[in-house]
């Protein structure tokens, strides 16, 4: 059943995907259920993890911190079927979802759903829901990241690319911004993460 109780819900706690197991302890993706006070609470999920990973456990991370407890029904009755689906093309595997899980806790009150970013482009009301359809900014996105954030963000893409022959413009731009302890302009938080999916 779908309901509200004391504590966030994980609900996609069996899928034919993973043979009806629980994928690990403290899986908590699929399906997840929260109040609106404890939805608020816990200050939403995190906007900047670009890509496949990490958003789910970065959202489990922000319901301990509040005190909350994840709490789950039995393999038995919380079953899902999966509609079998390639991975979108755009969302590959983010190569900092590491990185941005083990600051998760740090950024939990100043990053997150007082800070979402958006545009609605269309809006439509039918008998039965409301269609509405936004954009996102990631320049945008990423410019409500705590500076140590977007520190992080950059040593991280840093390392990554000093891993590869290639992109040695980028790495030029990088180890500028490091070493001259500038604030970047947000478009090259794009470059390089582009520059790195493409690697």
């Amino acid at each position: 059943m779908y309901t509200c109780g004391d504590n966030p819900r994980h609900y996609a706690v069996a899928m034919n995907k993973f043979d009806f197991q629980l994928l690990y302890e403290d899986y908590f993706g699929g399906v997840v259920g929260f109040s609106t006070a404890q939805y608020e609470n816990v200050n939403g999920c995190s906007n900047i993890y670009f890509g496949w990973g990490g958003e789910d456990d970065d959202l489990l991370v922000r319901v301990r911190q509040k005190n909350y407890t994840m709490v789950r029904y039995d393999v038995k009755t919380a079953r899902y079927d999966m509609i079998s689906h390639h991975r979108d093309k755009g969302n590959e595997e983010n190569p900092l979802r590491i990185a941005l899980l083990k600051d998760a806790f740090r950024r939990q009150d100043s990053e997150g759903l007082r800070t979402t970013k958006y545009r609605v482009s269309k809006y439509r009301q039918e008998r039965i829901y409301t269609w509405i359809n936004v954009s996102l900014n990631r320049s945008d996105i990423l410019q409500t990241a705590p500076s140590y954030t977007l520190t992080l963000i950059i040593m991280e893409l840093h390392k990554a690319m000093l891993r590869s022959s290639k992109h040695n413009k980028a790495k030029h731009e990088t180890k500028k911004i490091i070493h001259q302890k500038v604030n970047p302009p947000p478009s090259i938080f794009l470059q390089l993460h582009r520059s790195h999916s493409e690697s």
